[in-house]
């Protein structure tokens, strides 16, 4: 008994140790990312989702210097505080005009325009030693973003056994009706898919699943195709096990397991 307790606290201990560890490397990396920030003048486009035929209504002046809470930056803007994860999918637009980091769909990190004696089409291009900030910030994130792809490939494998189990569970019930606020929100979301705001029709069709996460399946082929619409592929392969766990004998059974193999050759790629 005594030998098992050492065990456990050794486990307890080395497992501390490593979140800890984990921690302070994460603490040090984001500090040097604020640090290198509040060093240059920096252009920044928040919203619920970047839409770049928007931007101009978009962009955030941050009125002091950014700091950081875990993995987050913090912004204090004239409409209040604004915070933005960087576990995200961090991405470098390699533009020649404009240069710039997208973070999510939620945040855009680019640098003021500068003539540089060029000028085109009503546009100011980047010179290259702005062109060299945006990818030294863009190193500094990356990490993040590697640890964000690893952590949601994990969770993204092992979501459709995990939601075996809760399909088990739900069997049990006698009521699978589509209730009157799912069947608000299935409309809301389609009409969303429609006007092609695939980010917002997503996330209606997760207020459908959240009531009830069996008694709509079709939300499953549907958010799948989203995915689909934005190349988020791992995720559409993912929704659309979920759906062929619900309805395995469906009519379009073949035609939606097609679109798993040919998603899957993209995420190979």
């Amino acid at each position: 008994m005594k030998k098992k307790l050492i065990i456990i606290l050794t486990l307890f201990c080395i497992n501390t140790f490593s979140q800890n560890n984990n921690s302070n490397l994460n603490d040090s990396l984001m500090y040097k990312i604020t640090s290198y920030i509040n060093e240059y003048k920096w252009v920044f486009w928040i919203s619920d989702e970047i839409n770049t035929k928007t931007m101009t209504k978009l962009q955030i002046e941050a009125n002091e210097k950014i700091v950081f809470s875990g993995d987050s930056l913090l912004f204090i803007t004239k409409e209040g505080r604004k915070r933005i994860s960087l576990i995200d999918t961090i991405t470098s637009v390699d533009d020649a005009e404009t240069p710039s980091i997208r973070v999510g769909s939620k945040l855009l990190i680019t640098l003021p325009y500068r003539s540089n004696g060029k000028y085109k089409a009503g546009r100011f291009y980047f010179n290259e030693e702005s062109k060299k900030r945006i990818t030294l910030l863009y190193n500094l994130m990356l990490p993040l973003s590697d640890k964000f792809r690893k952590d949601e490939d994990m969770k993204i494998n092992n979501e459709p056994e995990l939601f075996k189990k809760i399909v088990e569970q739900y069997k049990s019930l006698e009521n699978q009706t589509i209730s009157e606020e799912q069947r608000k929100f299935i409309v809301q979301a389609n009409q969303l898919a429609e006007d092609k705001k695939y980010y917002d029709a997503y996330s209606y069709y997760e207020k459908v699943l959240k009531i009830n996460p069996v008694s709509y399946p079709y939300a499953y082929y549907n958010m799948a195709i989203l995915k689909e619409n934005i190349k988020d592929f791992k995720r559409a392969i993912m929704n659309m096990k979920k759906y062929l766990i619900l309805l395995p004998n469906t009519e379009d059974a073949r035609k939606a397991q097609d679109k798993i193999y040919e998603w899957e050759l993209f995420v190979k790629k």
